[in-house]
């Protein structure tokens, strides 16, 4: 997988993150759930599919997914930390934190090949 691929998942993940953060704040007047991580575990997962599938020689394979799957969680883990420094919105941020990681690990595992067949069907 291309750096550039996954710096645009990485990108999205984070605006993801930061956007639904937001909304949720204002909603919930500053309390904040795992939930934004969940957004940008899912757009993170998709977009970097889809850009890694619309590249030519690019191969739906374990090390792709692989790839993926440890930035997202650094990315999730690194927003996470930055949010709960700036503004401590979690109760418990070693639970939820924990969960945002493994969210953004397993994210690309069960969501890549329903975009990659979407992109690129067979025959």
């Amino acid at each position: 997988m291309k750096p550039s691929t996954l710096a645009l998942a990485l990108g999205a993940q984070l605006g993801a993150i930061l956007l639904a953060f937001g909304v949720q704040r204002a909603v919930t007047g500053g309390s904040a759930s795992g939930l934004p991580f969940i957004v940008g575990g899912i757009f993170g997962t998709q977009l970097g599919a889809l850009r890694h599938a619309r590249l030519p020689g690019s191969v739906n394979d374990a090390r792709a997914r692989g790839t993926l799957s440890a930035v997202l969680c650094v990315g999730a883990l690194a927003c996470g930390l930055g949010l709960q420094v700036a503004f401590a919105p979690f109760v418990a941020p070693e639970i939820t934190l924990g969960f945002a990681a493994v969210g953004s690990a397993v994210f690309p595992w069960v969501l890549f090949n329903q975009m990659w067949r979407a992109v690129r069907p067979k025959g």
